[in-house]
């Protein structure tokens, strides 16, 4: 009988720990709003619900609404919020159809601001409008531009030609990313830039990867997730590294050696790389990285005859 009282007992116990386990993993796993799941951020729009919060807030009812359309006053509070931008409440209201007493003042303010929004003809914001894709584009692609702008002085394009501005980069490089959309030709001249911007900077990827959707509305999910996106491309935009300095080949030429070295002093760690010109053409030859010292030697390859 003792034996089998002492069983029952630790049995019991048993089944205590078990059920607080399982109870203290639902708390653990709560979802942060009730019409869609943590799990579903990350597998579907590839962001963690923590995240989203720092850009949207949900609703008293503890729902988020995912895939409500956002209107253009919603956008900027989500914009101010998620971006970190400072909201603003100045006396004299910017927008007719904006006065103070306006829900989100603040935050239209704020991105005005910042100068990544602006309104209609008559001094209207229009605040109550759904916010379109393009529209979309514009206000977070001078964002992300103005960031490039104040930390490396350019817009960059490829073949690191700099730029002084978002429309002198548009016109000389820009506008080749949007024929790559079936319906690039629905997006209006001002969203232009913007909307190529963030499709060179990989934010905006396509609806069905041949569709941009301009005049389409967004949906909350949809909103947080540009927001967060370009939030993280801003992130990874750095200032380019100093040319290379006390360059030098070894033999020094014109030598006999047709694999020269080319030796100089940059960043720590930093990548090189050689190029060579000929017949109007340049052409990467051979890359290396610099030591701790920032002393780096590419030893350059046997070239075509005549260059």
């Amino acid at each position: 009988m003792g034996v089998s009282r002492n069983l029952a007992v630790r049995t019991l116990s048993l089944a205590v720990l078990l059920l607080l386990g399982l109870l203290g993993g639902q708390a653990a796993a709560a979802d942060r709003w009730s019409d869609i799941t943590d799990q579903q951020w990350v597998g579907d729009y590839g962001v963690t619900a923590g995240e989203v919060e720092t850009v949207a807030d949900g609703y008293p009812d503890g729902s988020f609404r995912p895939y409500q359309a956002v209107t253009r006053g919603q956008f900027a509070k989500m914009a101010v919020n998620g971006l970190g931008l400072d909201p603003v409440e100045p006396d004299t209201p910017t927008f007719k159809d904006v006065p103070r007493s306006h829900l989100f003042y603040q935050f239209i303010e704020g991105a005005y601001a910042a100068g990544i929004v602006g309104g209609y003809d008559g001094g209207l914001y229009k605040p109550d409008n759904l916010i379109t894709r393009q529209q979309t584009n514009s206000i977070l692609g001078r964002y992300l531009s103005s960031v490039e702008l104040e930390v490396t002085g350019v817009i960059r394009g490829v073949n690191g030609i700099g730029y002084p501005s978002l429309q002198a980069w548009y016109d000389a490089q820009g506008w080749f990313y949007l024929p790559a959309f079936l319906d690039q030709a629905q997006v209006l001249a001002a969203h232009r830039p913007g909307t190529a911007y963030l499709i060179y900077r990989d934010v905006v990827k396509g609806s069905g990867g041949d569709r941009l959707n301009p005049n389409a509305p967004l949906t909350r999910a949809q909103a947080a997730v540009m927001v967060l996106r370009v939030l993280a491309a801003a992130g990874t935009i750095t200032v380019a590294p100093p040319v290379p300095t006390n360059l030098a080949t070894l033999p020094p030429g014109p030598a006999a050696d047709g694999r020269p070295y080319v030796t100089g002093k940059t960043i720590s760690g930093g990548q090189v790389a050689v190029y060579d010109t000929f017949a109007g053409a340049t052409t990467q030859v051979a890359q290396g990285t610099a030591d701790s010292g920032g002393n780096f030697s590419v030893r350059v390859p046997l070239l075509a005859e005549g260059r």
